[in-house]
């Protein structure tokens, strides 16, 4: 293999802890590629891919053995940055996911690089494979969510018009206490959602869920709960009830654009 060779697509997404759609994160192949005009090798159980040197960004591999974040490159070869990594994953997963691993990246206390930097790398593509699809979620990046599907979510009632909610901030009581942190506020509207992963079905968590849910409530904050089934398979219902909790009315045009969303988010 070649030295100049390295981790990419979502072979290096999966190195960075991405949100990945199940069909990925359990992906059997490892992705490596080579810029021209370097050959990319042909082995058993990897896909090899070559970029065009056009494709290259600021700080494009990460060498062995040099950090970049929190992440070690403790593999034997280079890795793509999280920058172009995201680009190259254009190529194997759909707008929503696109979103989610981008707000995944300039997420957290030590995001792996900024919306600028996404940007950037999105520009110096101009003309590229998949350019349209990077270009359509680059401007639906935010900075907060914490999982994949709280990403789908605020896609989906941003796609049905609902006001754009605060990610992940506090809530509090009408004369200043704090209540709870929650997922997606629309603070006006005094209505806060919470999504419902698995974390939240162990029983001591259950418990914790219901007694937060009623002080939420005897507060006067209008609660909804949802599950990555409830965006996928149910997104019509999950759209108005949270757009009946706000008091709105979602339009028929917006209701298709949101269901053609939905239907590009993966299991």
């Amino acid at each position: 293999m070649s030295p100049r060779a390295f981790f990419s697509h979502s072979t290096a997404a999966r190195l960075f802890e991405l949100p990945l759609p199940l069909r990925l994160g359990n992906e059997g192949l490892l992705h490596i590629s080579v810029f021209e005009p370097v050959r990319a090798a042909s082995i058993a159980g990897v896909r090899s891919h070559q970029l065009r040197p056009t494709e290259v960004v600021v700080g494009e591999v990460i060498a062995p053995g040099t950090r970049h974040g929190s992440l070690r490159n403790w593999t034997g070869i280079s890795i793509s940055s999280p920058a172009l990594t995201w680009c190259l994953l254009a190529e194997q997963v759909g707008v929503p996911d696109l979103v989610a691993a981008a707000d995944f990246l300039v997420s957290g206390t030590h995001p792996f690089c900024s919306i600028t930097e996404l940007e950037e790398a999105v520009a110096a593509r101009a003309g590229q494979r998949h350019v349209r699809a990077l270009q359509r979620a680059i401007g639906l990046v935010r900075v907060g969510p914490r999982s994949r599907r709280e990403s789908h979510a605020r896609l989906l009632f941003g796609a049905a018009g609902l006001p754009e909610p605060e990610l992940n901030t506090k809530i509090f009581t009408e004369d200043g206490r704090f209540l709870a942190m929650s997922d997606l506020v629309w603070r006006a509207f005094r209505v806060a959602g919470e999504y419902e992963g698995e974390y939240h079905q162990e029983r001591g968590q259950f418990r914790k869920d219901i007694l937060r849910r009623e002080r939420v409530e005897d507060n006067n904050w209008r609660l909804f709960r949802f599950t990555g089934d409830d965006l996928r398979l149910r997104p019509r219902e999950t759209i108005l009830r949270v757009s009946n909790r706000l008091g709105l009315r979602v339009s028929a045009a917006r209701m298709r654009a949101a269901l053609a969303l939905a239907a590009e988010i993966a299991l």
